[in-house]
């Protein structure tokens, strides 16, 4: 619990903002670090619950129109304007480690696979990027994407309480 009297409103308030905004990147460490630092296990669920879902949200629409940005972008300078000298062979296409990842993903685990994966295991900002991608005009992505953080937070959050709990006993 937070004594009051120890702490300004101010430092409480960045407290709460940094926990919150920890959530919105890797919500894995978020739980843990705010039951460390004296919030409460309520508080601390409802505050990363709130930036995981913000987070999601952000990462989410912000691949979106990022990847769009640069689909057109290498449309324009490499697409039918500029034409390639035909090769006797077609080249090999070059998968990097990134996009391996993201099809492994993708056909292994599905999108609600990756809904349940986003939040604990792989971080928010690259599993809402890769959930844009592949599943963006899928009206169910970001819902799931919301509950499953949802969850993670609940799961992380009390288990963090009780490891808490026991320690300090």
């Amino acid at each position: 619990m937070i004594d009051t009297e120890s702490f300004s409103d101010l430092s409480v308030i960045m407290l709460y903002l940094g926990i919150f905004l920890l959530s919105a990147v890797k919500l894995l460490f978020a739980p843990g670090a705010a039951i460390a630092s004296g919030i409460p296990a309520t508080h601390a669920f409802i505050v990363t619950s709130l930036g995981a879902c913000a987070g999601i949200a952000f990462f989410y629409y912000a691949g979106h129109w990022f990847g769009n940005k640069v689909r057109t972008w290498y449309a324009r300078y490499f697409g039918p304007k500029h034409p390639v000298e035909p090769l006797e062979e077609a080249p090999r296409k070059v998968f990097s480690k990134q996009k391996r990842l993201a099809i492994k993903i993708k056909y292994n685990f599905g999108m609600i696979g990756l809904a349940l994966l986003t939040p604990g295991v792989v971080s928010i900002p690259i599993g809402s990027v890769i959930a844009a991608r592949f599943y963006y005009h899928n009206r169910w992505m970001l819902p799931l994407l919301w509950v499953s953080a949802v969850i993670w937070c609940l799961v992380l959050t009390y288990v963090s309480a009780g490891i808490k709990r026991n320690l300090v006993q």
